[in-house]
C-alpha cells in the first residue's frame, strides 16, 4: 500500500515569513495554476487549481502572486519528512509539500498511517492531507483532509482505498493518469465521460480503439497500472529492517536482533564502498508509541562492530533511562550522511575480529566464483595432487634430488 502525504499551508507559511506585513490576498503558484492560497484570497472566489493568469485578473493589486521554487522550501520540507522517516524508510518526495510514502511491507499500514497523521498534524501547524491505495496515482486522488479535530470515542476518520475499481468508476475519465494525455481526449469524444464507461468496454474493443495501448487502458480503469515507487528522501540512505517471527520480550534478544541488522548494514555498506555519518534507530512495539534514537556519529563507520556498538549503546541507555518496554516487534535502522570510504590500511594483520576476517573472505570468493565459475577457486586441502607428482616431492624432499 502506498501513502500519500501533502502538508497543504507549507508554501503559504514560507511565503508570510517572508512577506510579514503584507495586506494583501497571499497565491502561492507553479507552472500555470494556483497551489495555495489564503484566506483572503478565497474569498474572491481563488483557489487551488484556478489558472494564475485568471487569478491575477481577480486579485488585480489585492493580490500578492508568488512562483513555487521548491529548493526555496527545503528546510521546510526536510523537517516533515523527518518525521516520516520513523514510520518508513521508503519516502519519494515529490515536491516540497508532499510525498509518497511505501507501507506495502508492513503488517498493519492503516493503523501506521492515522499514527503519522496525528504526529505530523501535532507537530507542524499544516492541514495534512493523506490517502491510501494500492498504486500511487489512486493514493493521490484518494487524498483527503485530516479532519480537526478527530472525531470522538475512535470513531475511523481514515479510509484506505482497497478496491481501486470501485473507487475510480463515478470519477470523470480525465483523472485516469497512467495514460498519455491524447488517449484521454480520444476517450472523452468517443463518448467515455466516466471511468466506469470505460471499464464496460470490452478489451476487443479498446485493443480496436488503441492498439497496444488498450490493454494498459483497461488496466488504468482498475488501479492496476504498474508504478514503483523510487525513494529519494534523504538523497542516500541504506535501511533495514527485522521483524522477528515472534514478539522480542527479553533483552538479550532485542540486542541480538540489533547485531543483525547492523551485520546487514555493514554488507551493504561495504558493497556499496560507503560509509555512514548518521543512524537513525526505531523500534516498533505492540501496544506503546515507537521509539527513536537518532544521533550523528562522531566519525564515519562502515563495519559491523562498530554499527553493533552504537545500538547496544543505544538501547543500555534506553533501558537506564527506563524507556525500553517490552513487546517490540520490528527493529529498524536507517543510515544517513552517506559517503565514499576512505582507503586506510590500519593494521598490518587486516581485521581483528576473526568472524569478520571469516565473513570477508567467504564474500570474496563467492564474488569470484560467480564471475569465474564454481571450480575457479580449489581449498589447499581439497586439491587433487596425481600420484607421479607426490611420489616425486616425497623422493625430492628425502633424497635432495632436483633433476
Amino acid at each position: 500500500m502506498f501513502l500519500f502525504v501533502q502538508m497543504s499551508g507549507l508554501y503559504l507559511a514560507g511565503i508570510a515569513q517572508r512577506h510579514p506585513d503584507c495586506p494583501r490576498a497571499l497565491v502561492a503558484w507553479r507552472g500555470d495554476r494556483v497551489v495555495e492560497c489564503d484566506a483572503k484570497a478565497l474569498a474572491r472566489q481563488v483557489q487551488p487549481g484556478t489558472l494564475i493568469s485568471e487569478a491575477k485578473a481577480i486579485l488585480r493589486e489585492d493580490g500578492r502572486a508568488v512562483e513555487i521554487i521548491d529548493h526555496e522550501f527545503l528546510e521546510a520540507r526536510n523537517q516533515w519528512l523527518d518525521v516520516c522517516l520513523a514510520y518508513t524508510n521508503r519516502i519519494e518526495a515529490v515536491t516540497s509539500a508532499s510525498a509518497f510514502l511505501d507501507f506495502s511491507l508492513h503488517p498493519q499500514p492503516y493503523e501506521v498511517a492515522e499514527e503519522l497523521a496525528v504526529a505530523l498534524s501535532e507537530k507542524f501547524p499544516y492541514s495534512v492531507h493523506l490517502g491510501m491505495a494500492p498504486s500511487k496515482w489512486v493514493s493521490e486522488l484518494a487524498a483527503l483532509p485530516m479532519p480537526v479535530p478527530l472525531p470522538p470515542n475512535g470513531l475511523p476518520w481514515f479510509v484506505p482505498i482497497s478496491d481501486s475499481a470501485a473507487f475510480l468508476a463515478d470519477l470523470p475519465t480525465k483523472v485516469l493518469k497512467p495514460l498519455p494525455t491524447k488517449v484521454i481526449e480520444t476517450l472523452i469524444k468517443l463518448g467515455y465521460r466516466r471511468v466506469r464507461d470505460v471499464a464496460k468496454a470490452p478489451l476487443g474493443v479498446l485493443t480496436g480503439q488503441f492498439g497496444p495501448m488498450g490493454i494498459v487502458v483497461q488496466q488504468a480503469v482498475k488501479g492496476a497500472a504498474s508504478e514503483s515507487l523510487s525513494p529519494n528522501y534523504p538523497d542516500l540512505m541504506i535501511s533495514q529492517t527485522l521483524r522477528p517471527a515472534g514478539v522480542l520480550h527479553d533483552f538479550e534478544s532485542l540486542k541480538k536482533a540489533a547485531a543483525q541488522v547492523a551485520q546487514e548494514l555493514a554488507f551493504e555498506l561495504s558493497a556499496q564502498d560507503r560509509s555512514a555519518q548518521e543512524i537513525l534507530f526505531t523500534l516498533e512495539h505492540e501496544e506503546h508509541p515507537r521509539w527513536h534514537f537518532r544521533r550523528p556519529l562522531p566519525k564515519p563507520v562502515q563495519t559491523a562492530t562498530a554499527l553493533r556498538t552504537v545500538l547496544h549503546y543505544a538501547l543500555d541507555q534506553a533501558q537506564m533511562k527506563g524507556e525500553l518496554p517490552g513487546g517490540v516487534t520490528a527493529v529498524s535502522v536507517a543510515l544517513t550522511g552517506l559517503k565514499v570510504a576512505p582507503r586506510v590500511q590500519r593494521t598490518f594483520q587486516g581485521r581483528h575480529n576473526p568472524v569478520e576476517r571469516a565473513q570477508s573472505a567467504e564474500n570474496a570468493l563467492r564474488q569470484v566464483k560467480s564471475i569465474h565459475g564454481v571450480e575457479s577457486v580449489v581449498k589447499a586441502h581439497e586439491l587433487h595432487v596425481p600420484r607421479r607428482i607426490a611420489l616425486l616431492r616425497l623422493w625430492r624432499q628425502t633424497t635432495g634430488w632436483t633433476s
